[in-house]
């Protein structure tokens, strides 16, 4: 059986993951109000909040990155929402508008798929999450690899177990500048395969460049439902990490991206 931790246990994760990074801008956010995030997930019921927590990069030129990081399973019911992913994003336009942004991680989503299972999952926007855009290929959008190993919704098993074997997820994703597609290739503990990719089409900005890259998570759950957690959960949370995070700035992207 899929090994699983608690909500709780990762809404703690989130914060201990991130704490490390505020000197850096790294930032960890109870949100009331709605955001873009309510977009993405809904508004869902006012006993339920979203916290968030994130790294960003400064404003920039990015045209690709690696990410490695572990996937966990855990015990949800409707109405919650476990996600870690990389956002890479354009913000050129109005953000409240214009944003145009891919999501690619792992998430467990019992209201989207019917079970707790952990997913690989991908996402995207041109508007902010208010319109386009949807999650793996449930809209025109994303346009998978024939054969590829993975793809977007996949059952992610086995997962890490705690006090055993972890299992790493591995995200490379390049812009052909040529064509201006985000090329995506995942795997799992060091080998990558071509998944797909995201086609220049769907965005406005994105095709050109990513001015920012995120990682982290987003949590959705009963407020109510928090509970104290013992000092060996904190030292359980210390694993839940990512080990490799590489932006690749232009002079050293690769010339060819389907082969990586």
């Amino acid at each position: 059986m899929m090994p699983t931790l608690s909500l709780a246990i990762h809404i703690l994760a989130i914060h201990l993951i991130f704490l490390a990074h505020q000197i850096q801008g790294g930032q960890f956010l109870l949100r009331n109000e709605e955001t873009e995030y309510a977009h993405v997930f809904g508004p869902g019921d006012d006993k339920y909040k979203v916290y968030f927590a994130a790294h960003t990069t400064s404003g920039g030129s990015f045209y690709g990155l690696v990410l490695t990081m572990d996937v966990y399973g855990y015990n949800l019911t409707n109405g919650q929402v476990s996600t870690t992913k990389i956002i890479i994003s354009n913000l050129e336009g109005d953000p409240k508008s214009d944003k145009n942004a891919i999501w690619v991680g792992w998430h467990v989503y019992p209201d989207h798929y019917g079970d707790t299972s952990t997913r690989f999952f991908t996402l995207w926007t041109r508007d902010t999450y208010r319109s386009t855009g949807c999650f793996n290929m449930v809209c025109p959008g994303f346009e998978p690899t024939s054969g590829s190993g993975i793809a977007p919704g996949a059952i992610i098993d086995p997962v890490s177990d705690v006090k055993g074997a972890p299992q790493k997820l591995t995200i490379k994703m390049f812009l052909d500048r040529d064509t201006g597609d985000w090329w995506v290739h995942a795997g799992f503990n060091g080998s990558t395969a071509v998944v797909g990719r995201f086609p220049a089409k769907l965005f406005d900005t994105l095709s050109r460049k990513a001015t920012h890259i995120g990682l982290g998570g987003v949590v959705e759950a009963l407020f109510t439902s928090l509970v104290f957690l013992s000092t060996r959960v904190v030292e359980i949370c210390g694993d839940l990490v990512f080990t490799q995070y590489s932006p690749i700035p232009a002079n050293t992207l690769p010339q060819k991206y389907s082969t990586m």
